[in-house]
């Protein structure tokens, strides 16, 4: 690593967030060490929810700087710690099972200069092994959320998501646009949605660039991904409870996330009718909402990224699954313990989410186009 001493260098912070024994720490480490960056500092930081003691020794050897947090704390109170304790005016954060590919480090990086719009920069990352079902999240991201290997723009008219795994934040933006701790129940996974969403009506900037690249390594088995798709659908409903109680936001829709199937559902009782009567009218209604929907799933087949057909076609699948099951994620989210903190769904609240749904649903069937709303970057009052 190399320092200089440029008047506009760009020091950077590297935060690791280590939970459940991350079995290759040192691997990600050295990762970083490795990186040739010459436009500042680099500096790692690693933060310790108590989960993992043997990967704490392997730190502590390698000279690495840890911070405690508080005993298998959520990961947004984690993040924000990270964004806390960071001395520089960028942080990378970083998956504790994500290895840096060489090189990368530097094109990340120049994008924030002289823009100072830009409030964060995501990158490009894939699963190391072919056997790990995170491969499926990685064929959706590359295809339908349209990052694979050209450089975008994240924006509000020009939505998708942002991967805090391996996503560098201009530090002064979320510092006062916090991680939300309390709206998402633990381990889902999309708790960096909503303070994106609120940089981007502020008037900031996200850019996806595939230079910075990482290989994941975490193997999900079968029996985990199916868990784990549960746990994201049902995470959908803290970001839409969120979003229903920030209306003066902006929330755009994104096939496979910000996505809700109200159309298909309402036309359930139509096509039961429809049965009942044998009218062939009332019967399609349903039947064509459905191919609509399996329609927009197989975006997953178009990505430049090589996979093979099976993966794509499984990928697919897991889209529209994730998809249909959100209803019934809504109803576990409202009777079950995973609501904490909310002790009832308010009406307004409700009627909240129901209009956002009916304009993610417009936006869906082309009724609608994506709407954006200039905001300057010190307006807005955001509700996390």
């Amino acid at each position: 690593m190399i320092e200089t001493a440029q008047p506009d260098r760009q020091d950077l912070t590297v935060a690791i967030i280590q939970h459940l024994a991350p079995p290759h720490i040192r691997r990600i480490i050295e990762s970083v060490r490795a990186q040739q960056y010459a436009d500042g500092k680099i500096t790692i930081l690693c933060l310790d929810d108590g989960t993992s003691p043997q990967a704490r020794q392997a730190l502590e050897a390698m000279g690495v700087p840890i911070a405690d947090l508080p005993q298998a704390c959520n990961i947004s109170v984690a993040k924000n710690a990270a964004l806390r304790l960071a001395q520089d005016a960028f942080v990378l954060l970083l998956d504790d099972h994500m290895y840096l590919e060489p090189g990368g480090l530097a094109a990340a990086m120049e994008p924030f200069r002289g823009n100072p719009r830009l409030a964060g920069v995501c990158g490009f990352y894939r699963s190391a092994k072919t056997t790990d079902w995170n491969l499926l999240r990685d064929i959706k991201r590359h295809s339908l959320y349209r990052k694979a290997d050209k450089p975008r723009l994240i924006t509000l008219e020009d939505f998708t998501t942002f991967s805090t795994g391996i996503g560098i934040l201009r530090r002064s933006v979320f510092m006062s646009l916090q991680f939300p701790e309390d709206t998402f129940p633990p381990d889902f996974g999309g708790e960096d949605t909503p303070g994106l969403i609120a940089a981007l009506n502020r008037g900031y900037e996200f850019a996806f660039v595939p230079a910075l690249r990482g290989s994941h390594d975490h193997g999900l088995t079968f029996p985990q991904f199916l868990r784990k798709i549960e746990t994201e659908v049902r995470g959908r409903y803290s970001v839409f409870y969120w979003a229903a109680g920030n209306p003066q936001l902006v929330v755009p829709y994104v096939q496979g996330f910000l996505s809700f199937p109200l159309l298909l559902f309402l036309s359930i009782p139509v096509g039961i009718l429809g049965s009942l009567l044998w009218h062939p009218v009332l019967l399609l209604v349903p039947a064509v909402l459905l191919a609509h929907e399996c329609i927009l799933s197989l975006g997953c087949l178009l990505t430049s990224i090589p996979y093979r057909l099976r993966d794509r076609l499984r990928a697919a699948c897991y889209v529209l699954m994730s998809d249909l099951m959100t209803p019934l994620c809504g109803l576990q989210y409202l009777v079950s313990a995973y609501k904490r903190p909310y002790r009832r769904l308010e009406l307004w609240r409700f009627l909240g989410m129901l209009s956002l749904f009916i304009k993610w649903e417009s936006t869906k069937f082309g009724f609608r186009r994506p709407r954006t709303r200039p905001r300057s970057i010190e307006s807005a009052q955001v509700s996390m």
